[in-house]
């Protein structure tokens, strides 16, 4: 019996399939907001796919949602739909509206122009009555009176298109809402919707009790939602308290926002012509004394309602509302709203007092003035040392100057003054010419003083250096108007620090770079220092204290002062910082004081000469940055015509063999001195000092100028020219290194090609090979050893190749070379096929066997005919191009390029085609979809010719005598289960049974692809049935095995 029953149910299960299943021809929408919405897929050469939008319109959307069982539908703009993946299978669709099925219209197969984005979407109604159809809602506002608006049309909610849609429109909808009135709100206020777009230029008369009574379209197929209407209706139209003003938030309670009351609501004023003298009616209103406008930037954005726009009072108004003013502000925002200062005070007792705020110290900061009763700030619009002399005068001081704006901390409040003008004869602020006209001022703008503690000249003129690594070497300050203060680098160079060293007693001294010092705070006193080297002081030199255009951190002057100016020891070197004594930093001693050498034109045959050197932030320790000990103090040496041969006296000074400059993009830049600049050796020296060399590095710089070096850790020839593959996805493929002068490096890519590739795979064992594209290895790091290799092709070794190791223009990110070595160079198995990486086992990516190794193919001038022979190898019947945009990238190989079949091929290798796939990279990899049958029944129409089913009447037996089949099957199963119930479980009823025998209980297995049902006797331990009713059996696997749904009609997917 129980065999009998899944038998029974296996053929229906069969029959229901191959009825109301994924047959051809068959509809579903996918990926939309809701099931009756989305994206259209047709069942179609057994698996799903999409429909091109090509000429698609709203018949044929009507004639899509007849078939899937809705009343009617509209075409979806592309816009709101997701894009789909996998086939697209109809383009051109062209329907009548009669027609039962979609793919009973015009169409064409030919979709090699569609993409994905042009997938079509539908929107089916879920009722085409009338009922209900007009209701209205405003959702996502601020409040609920406010926000977007939304219609019920088709037994669904959507939004309305904002063309042309206006306050009379507006209006209407918020009457048939129940309010007064109301007004279009601005489209930047609303969020957008989702889901349909229901109607579209709609125009109102007024006179209308409902939105729809009014003229509309609902083609919407231009519309989005960022043009979703929306509204604003009123809460009260009566007049009672409109026109009542308030000021919310500023720093103060009479400084902010402007608000007003308004049908009943608290909205914004537009600043659109808005002026000092409308501020003043508002404050008036408000019962200030008198105001003005505040600035847009000092104002914090409202929200909600924007009332009145273009306000324009003649200043004696006694409301805001009796000025003229109009209240379309669609096109204002938020950001334009007014804001006012009210005057707290409008007598002139204690008007003009100044002050001084934020300073590092009580005499220098902002300038402050109270004006009205209030402190605000001062424009810094033409206002100089004068103005500054006359409000420090004013404070008590002796004297001032102005303070650079970037000095100074930016206030908050009022802007009193702007184009503050003094002779310098005045004895207050207020007493100059300026004006309080500040709308175009801001905080950035503010006045800062900086006054005089002293203007005697006792102690004036003293020097001390500070914040630098030693006491002799850091920034410079000056004693100036009884206060401390630095030195503005402009034009100060190496004589104007001797005379400063000098006046510190030392006995000589140079300038010192500026990013090696810590920059000051507080005053800058001297700009512009020129000294002649004679002066005993620094402010017996000519300079200018017009300091506002300098900044601490660009322009503060740093000095080094020599300890020693004797010659005793001088050129004395040492290595520091190394990994061993012979190696690290070298420093030179000089002027009494250890410093390193800058390596401007410094070659290996400075490096060999000098002892004292050290090499520094090296990938390893015999390569990285040069250092010299010079002065007693370890340094740089800067690059400028430093070359191979001074690098090799370097590296034989520091205990190699040899040694090679390294190209500065590999080293890391160092900091402190810079001691030697155009150094110059013969390559005889045994002291880097020996060599020509100069120390004027005021122009070398760490970054671009110091020198590396890269010493030779080997100088023998054993073991020399010894390849190895690197970093690649397999072992015979990646960066090809080569072991040169003991130490392993890259090859630089110039001039490499396939046959130079070629001979190092057949050194390293492998019977042949090519070049990598560089794109498709990683790049090394160390040293690149050869450059413009070239090959005959007959070597043995690399190294018998011509080349050079002039590798300065070589960057292991662009040049390092990369091989791939073939591991079979026999035919044996060359050509087969596989698919991969695809959505489908038919459908992906195609790669070919070939050298051993599968690898793709480059999709340059690859067509349909090209696929149909590789799906035909590949054992299916045909098959077309899959788009770029469906499949995912390969990595390995590109095997073929230019693959060009007449398509009577029998396998793709036997098509011309070309293996020079440089220019390929794997987002050109061939996708390719091959069709799992080729069979024309049940798949509707030829293309383009109108399709009818053949005999209604045969549909209508066939079905009949299935579903009759069907309800027999269903009804013997419901006897067998009632049966079992009784067998087994006689004193409990409930839903379930369980079958003792579960070692003979045959399971069914759905394949969805292939349309078919099988049994599997020994898949499950216990099959629970789930439900039962007239319409569909669900088993359950104890063993979490999928749960399958005997359905009619069927369900669209199963789990």
């Amino acid at each position: 019996m129980n065999q009998l029953m899944w038998i029974l149910l296996f053929t229906g299960m069969k029959l229901t399939f191959l009825v109301n299943g994924q047959i051809s021809g068959g509809l579903r929408i996918t990926a939309g907001y809701a099931a009756q919405e989305g994206r259209l897929e047709i069942f179609h050469h057994g698996e799903w796919g999409t429909v091109c939008d090509n000429n698609f319109a709203n018949v044929d959307a009507v004639v899509a949602c007849r078939q899937l069982g809705y009343c009617s539908g509209i075409m979806h703009p592309a816009n709101i739909i997701r894009d789909g993946q996998g086939a697209i299978w109809l383009n051109d669709v062209n329907c009548t509206g009669s027609e039962s099925k979609l793919l009973h219209c015009t169409y064409n197969t030919d979709s090699t122009r569609c993409r994905h984005y042009n997938d079509v979407g539908v929107h089916c109604f879920l009722s085409c009555s009338t009922e209900d159809d007009d209701n209205l809602r405003i959702i996502r506002g601020y409040a609920n009176h406010q926000g977007r608006l939304e219609i019920k049309y088709k037994g669904e909610w959507g939004t309305v298109c904002d063309n042309h849609f206006g306050n009379i429109d507006a209006d209407v909808a918020c009457r048939q809402l129940g309010y007064c009135s109301g007004i279009m709100q601005p489209a930047n206020l609303i969020s957008n919707g989702r889901g349909a777009i229901w109607l579209n230029d709609v125009n109102c008369n007024g006179s209308e009790s409902r939105l729809l009574d009014c003229n509309f379209n609902n083609v919407t197929l231009q519309c989005d939602h960022w043009d979703d209407v929306g509204i604003h209706c009123f809460l009260n139209c009566s007049t009672e308290d409109e026109g009542n003003l308030r000021i919310v938030p500023g720093y103060a309670e009479h400084h902010g926002r402007l608000e007003i009351k308004y049908r009943g609501e608290w909205g914004t004023v537009c600043d659109n012509h808005f002026g000092n003298i409308d501020a003043e009616v508002a404050c008036k209103q408000l019962g200030y004394c008198s105001g003005i406008m505040q600035p847009a930037n000092l104002i914090s954005n409202g929200r909600g309602a924007i009332w009145l726009n273009d306000v324009n009072c003649n200043g004696s108004e006694s409301r805001l509302l009796d000025c003229n003013f109009n209240n379309v502000t669609l096109q204002c925002d938020h950001w334009d709203d007014v804001g006012i200062h009210c005057f707290l005070n409008c007598s002139t007792e204690d008007e003009g007092h100044l002050r001084i705020a934020s300073g590092y110290a009580k005499h220098q900061g902002r300038l402050e003035i109270k004006y009205r009763g209030e402190w605000g700030t001062v424009c810094d619009n033409h206002f100089g040392n004068f103005d500054a002399e006359v409000a420090c005068r004013q404070l008590g001081y002796c004297s001032g100057i102005m303070q650079p704006a970037k000095l100074i901390w930016n206030g908050h409040g009022a802007v009193w003054l702007n184009d503050v003008n003094c002779s310098g004869s005045e004895s207050k602020l207020l007493d100059c010419n300026f004006n309080n006209v500040t709308l175009q001022c801001d905080h950035w703008d503010d006045v800062g003083v900086h006054c005089f503690l002293n203007c005697s000249t006792e102690d004036e003129g003293n020097l001390r250096i500070t914040a630098g690594y030693a006491k002799n070497q850091g920034r410079l300050e000056i004693n100036y108007r009884g206060e401390w203060g630095t030195v503005c680098g402009n034009h100060f160079g190496n004589v104007d620090a001797e005379v400063a060293c000098k006046q510190l007693g030392y006995c000589s001294g140079i300038m010192q770079p500026a990013d090696l010092i810590r920059h000051g705070k507080g005053a800058i006193w001297l700009n512009d220092v020129n000294c002649s080297g004679s002066e005993s002081k620094l402010l017996d030199c000519n300079f200018n204290n017009v300091t506002i255009q300098c900044d601490h951190f660009w322009n503060d002057v740093g000095i080094h002062c020599f300890l020693n100016c004797s010659t005793e020891d001088e050129g004395s070197l040492r290595i520091t910082a190394g990994y061993a004594k012979h190696q690290g930093r070298l420093e030179i001693k000089y002027r009494g004081e250890w410093g390193t050498v800058c390596g401007n034109h410094f070659g290996n045959a400075d490096a060999e000469v000098a002892w004292n050197l050290r090499i520094t932030a090296g990938y390893a320790k015999n390569q990285g940055r040069l250092e010299i000990n010079y002065r007693g103090e370890w340094g740089t040496v800067c690059g400028n015509h430093f070359g191979n041969a001074d690098a090799e006296v370097a590296c034989k000074q520091l205990g190699y063999c040899s040694g090679i400059m390294q190209p500065a993009n590999l080293i890391r830049h160092g900091k402190g001195a810079i001691w030697l600049n155009d150094v110059n050796c013969s390559g005889s020296e045994s002291k880097l000092l020996d060599c020509n060399f100069n120390n004027v590095t005021l122009q070398c710089e760490h970054f671009w100028h110091d020198v590396g070096i890269h010493c030779f850790l080997n100088c023998s020839t054993e073991d020399e020219g010894s390849l190895r593959i690197m970093a690649g996805y397999a072992k015979h493929q990646g960066r090809l290194e080569i072991n040169y002068r003991g130490e392993w490096g890259t090859v630089c890519g110039y001039h490499f090609g396939n046959v130079d590739a070629e001979v190092a795979c057949k050194q390293l064992g492998y019977c042949s090979g090519i070049m990598q594209p560089a794109n498709l290895i990683h790049h090394g790091k160390g040293a690149i050893w050869l450059n413009d290799v070239n090959c005959s092709g007959s070597e043995s070794k690399l190294l018998d190749c011509n080349f050079n190791n002039v590798t300065f223009q070589c960057e292991h990110y662009w040049h390092d070379v990369g091989v791939h070595c073939f591991l079979s160079c026999s035919t044996e198995d060359e050509g087969r096929l596989r698919i991969a990486g695809g959505y489908a086992l038919h459908q992906g990516r195609l790669e070919i066997n070939y050298k051993g190794e599968w690898g793709t193919v480059c999709d340059n001038h690859f067509e349909d005919i090209d696929a149909e022979v590789a799906c035909r190898q590949l054992g299916y019947c045909s098959g077309i191009m899959q788009p770029r945009s469906l499949i995912r990238d390969g990595v390995g190989p590109i095997w073929l390029n230019d693959v060009k079949c007449s398509g009577s091929e029998s396998k793709l290798l036997n098509c011309n085609f070309n293996t020079d796939t440089s220019k390929c990279r794997h987002y050109h990899d061939v996708g390719i979809h091959c069709f799992l049958n080729c069979s024309t029944e049940d798949a509707g129409v030829t293309p383009n010719e109108n399709i009818r089913s053949p005999t209604n009447g045969v549909d209508v037996v066939v079905f009949v005598i299935v579903g009759v089949v069907v309800v027999i099957i269903v009804a013997v199963v419901v006897i067998l289960i009632v049966l079992g119930r009784r067998r087994y479980c006689p004193s409990r009823p409930g839903r379930y049974f369980e079958e003792p025998d579960h070692r003979e209980m045959p399971v069914f297995n759905i394949d969805q692809e292939h349309e078919y049902a099988y049994i599997d006797q020994n898949a499950l331990n216990t099959i629970n049935v789930i439900n039962t009713s007239s319409d569909y059996l669900e088993l359950n696997a104890s063993r979490g095995e999928p749960t399958y749904v005997i359905s009619d009609p069927p369900l669209d997917t199963y789990t």
